[in-house]
């Protein structure tokens, strides 16, 4: 019950604002090594789910693409730690 004599039941309430992790995708001469990468941090977090946005930063002969993941995860060190290793500390941000 709230201050104005109210409940509030768990499933209306407006869905909690996650962390944002944004990943930056490097793009090297190996075309089958960038989609192997690709792969590998797909692979990463599809083993978690949770409320944190997942942003992707890809490279393109122009500038870079953005891509929102429509799967959620949650951040955790194990997560950071795996993706790191696929992508390198510097690619990796949470915000």
């Amino acid at each position: 019950m709230n201050g104005n004599g109210q409940h509030h039941d768990p499933a209306t309430r407006p869905p909690v604002a996650g962390r944002i992790l944004r990943l930056y995708l490097p793009r090297t001469g190996d075309h089958d090594g960038d989609v192997r990468r690709m792969q590998d941090v797909y692979s990463v977090l599809r083993e978690s789910a949770g409320r944190d946005q997942v942003t992707l930063y890809l490279p393109n002969g122009v500038g870079r693409v953005v891509l929102e993941s429509q799967h959620r995860v949650a951040v955790s060190p194990g997560l950071l730690e795996a993706l790191r290793q696929v992508l390198g500390p510097e690619r990796v941000v949470v915000e």
